[in-house]
């Protein structure tokens, strides 16, 4: 019965109520699953009842799939420019096309681009996806063979990199609130290896592990403290592309309290809004 419905284009009457509502559609999401009769398609209209045409023929294109909106979320890129330029640079298999596209855009932050128009949405995407991905193998094949001098000067050339990235922050108007701190909590910006290195044995977590991430401007670590302590370790935050990606206290504790939170989030949000590491990666 259910084939009959999908090989015929049958128009909608009463007696089709019971089925449809055995799918959980409704008349109108119905139509759409007629138009595109898989599984994922079902589902996906069980979970978006008041989805649009355009909006499903979107989701259609791109399989079904929430990678692409979590991609434009953990990089704070606007998703509808993104489809855009991924609808400009496909045809049918554009699923394919954003599988790639995503392994661009976080080679793209692991190699220390700026994520930015420029970059993120290159006239020639087969072109730039190539030089990325030589650029990082390159740099991860260099530090794998590295003698043991080499990888001192590396280790030093790290800790300086940590250093300019800290005084750049630390001299920034804006951000110079941050570290006199407010409602009890201040933020304290790591200036060496050493002082992550120390700050991981004080809170019991791999702090140190970092550095690469920190000098290669995918990431920025900083140090919560409280004003009535400031010289205590107490709460450590990465942040990347526009969001916190962790936020943890001792022995990797999850932070819970609203108040650290909420310090934390507007700190994140004026990051966001000076375009913190894009301006650190455009001036290396």
């Amino acid at each position: 019965d259910l084939k009959s419905y999908y090989d015929h284009d049958i128009k909608y009457d009463e007696s089709q109520t019971s089925l449809i509502k055995m799918l959980g559609l409704n008349k109108r999401t119905f139509e759409m699953l007629k138009s595109c009769q898989t599984i994922d398609a079902h589902n996906y209209l069980r979970k978006n009842p008041d989805i649009s045409t355009k909006e499903f023929n979107d989701a259609a294109l791109l399989g079904f799939s929430n990678e692409l909106r979590k991609l434009t979320k953990d990089f704070g890129m606007k998703y509808g420019k993104t489809l855009a330029y991924i609808k400009k640079n496909t045809d049918s298999k554009a699923r394919d096309f954003v599988t790639d596209y995503i392994d661009y855009v976080e080679t793209l932050n692991a190699a220390g681009y700026p994520i930015d128009n420029q970059y993120l949405y290159p006239k020639d995407f087969r072109k730039a996806d190539a030089m990325v991905h030589k650029e990082l193998e390159e740099k991860l094949a260099r530090r794998k063979n590295m003698t043991n001098i080499e990888k001192i000067k590396e280790e030093a050339r790290i800790d300086q990199v940590i250093n300019n990235i800290s005084v750049a922050l630390r001299e920034n108007k804006e951000l110079r609130q941050w570290m006199k701190g407010s409602d009890g909590l201040k933020v304290i910006v790591p200036q060496s290896v050493g002082e992550l290195t120390d700050e991981g044995i004080k809170l019991h977590n791999c702090l140190k592990t970092y550095a690469n991430k920190i000098a290669d401007k995918q990431s920025l670590i900083f140090f919560i403290r409280k004003l009535n302590d400031p010289d205590k370790a107490f709460v450590a935050m990465e942040y990347t592309n526009g969001r916190i990606v962790q936020i943890r206290m001792d022995n990797n504790k999850a932070v819970e309290d609203a108040k650290i939170l909420q310090f934390a989030d507007a700190f994140a949000r004026k990051l966001t809004q000076l375009g913190t590491i894009n301006q650190l990666r455009r001036a290396a």
